[in-house]
């Protein structure tokens, strides 16, 4: 009887550490996936300031221009801020998986 429950358990830990490194890869991927985005915005988000200015020093009149590029701003700083949570959220996600793996490997 203890065989067969030792291999159970065995088999209930062999599931749960292939969940564990699926949900791990996934979020791998997801993280670098948000990181190249993050990235990107924050490339934007530069472009779009060095615009600003250049249209700034060019033509103070053109405030239609500078109120797009603001909103193009602003809009791409609200993304940074939920790609930053959604990171914070994903790393949280793989400690706990660590944590949980962790505690089977030690029982």
């Amino acid at each position: 009887f203890a065989v067969q429950e030792t291999e159970t358990l065995r088999n209930k830990l062999d599931r749960i550490a292939a969940d564990f490194e699926a949900d791990f890869e996934s979020s791998r991927s997801k993280i670098e996936a948000l990181l190249r985005e993050v990235t990107f915005l924050e490339a934007s988000k530069s472009a779009v300031e060095e615009n600003a200015d250049r249209i700034l020093k060019r033509d103070n009149g053109r405030s239609f221009q500078l109120e797009r590029l603001k909103a193009e701003y602003k809009t791409s700083q609200m993304r940074v801020a939920e790609l930053t949570d959604e990171v914070n959220t994903l790393v949280a996600r793989i400690d706990c998986l660590k944590s949980e793996n962790v505690d089977l490997k030690q029982d």
